[in-house]
């Protein structure tokens, strides 16, 4: 019962990259963003937050566009429309919203940060890792009730959330948010990231972003931003630590 995001910014975003490709001007995308008020101001408070740290306030669009670049902006639109769309999520015991979002952004932040360091994509990293919970969001809106008792099963039994859905739900966030990432259409490599953060079974195409995803959602854990339900302790993957090419102290200067 989520329902897709509204396309229309998004889809005017993704019409203008056709015509003019993702070189376009800063003057060509800022006169697209002035069509929609609510988007620009969500824009610059996303372009004046902790996520990009510029040196100084983002307060024109013209600033956004030149500074962001197309790309950045791009998503940064998708995301929050996507937040709207999930602005309704129920508040659960164990699993309080606010905690949630909070998770979501921080490991997003971090994947940002960890993928610029990696040479990669780190505008999709962002919104790969903003999104990689939302099949939790899923069964907060449609199985409430469920979900309650899946977190308590885990919290209970001291095991992880993905194996208490799985007990309790019978599937897990991640397959639910594969297939809801999917129902959107969001291209490659939403999906992987969302569906296969926790077992990495993914294409050899969509590995690299599957790793910062899940790299990030470890710091963001270990580092406590926020809560994504689990009351295990974290683990890191090692086929993850292996591809980043992060042994402990590299980890430790990450953190």
């Amino acid at each position: 019962s989520v329902t897709c995001p509204k396309r229309g910014m998004t889809t005017k975003l993704s019409e203008l990259e056709k015509a003019e490709g993702t070189e376009m001007s800063a003057d060509a995308l800022e006169g697209l963003l002035r069509l929609d008020p609510a988007v620009t101001a969500k824009l610059l408070k996303v372009a004046n937050s902790s996520l990009f740290q510029f040196n100084r306030p983002i307060t024109t669009l013209h600033d956004a566009a030149s500074l962001l670049g197309f790309q950045a902006v791009k998503n940064v639109v998708f995301t929050v429309t996507v937040f709207d769309t999930l602005k309704d999520c129920p508040e659960i015991e164990d699993f309080p919203r606010l905690a949630f979002w909070e998770h979501s952004v921080g490991t997003g932040a971090i994947a940002r940060w960890l993928a610029g360091r990696l040479g990669r994509d780190a505008e999709t990293a962002m919104v790969a890792g903003i999104l990689h919970d939302i099949g939790k969001v899923v069964f907060t809106t449609s199985f409430p009730d469920r979900f309650r008792e899946a977190l308590m099963v885990a919290r209970l039994k001291k095991c992880t959330i993905l194996e208490a859905e799985e007990a309790v739900l019978g599937v897990t966030h991640t397959a639910v948010g594969r297939y809801l990432a999917e129902q959107w259409g969001l291209p490659s490599p939403f999906p992987a990231a969302v569906g296969a953060h926790h077992d990495l079974k993914a294409d050899e195409d969509d590995l690299p972003m599957v790793h910062v995803v899940h790299m990030s959602d470890y710091l963001a854990k270990i580092l406590s931003v926020g809560s994504a339900g689990d009351v295990c302790p974290p683990e890191l993957n090692s086929e993850v630590a292996d591809a980043l090419d992060a042994d402990a102290s590299t980890i430790e200067g990450w953190t």
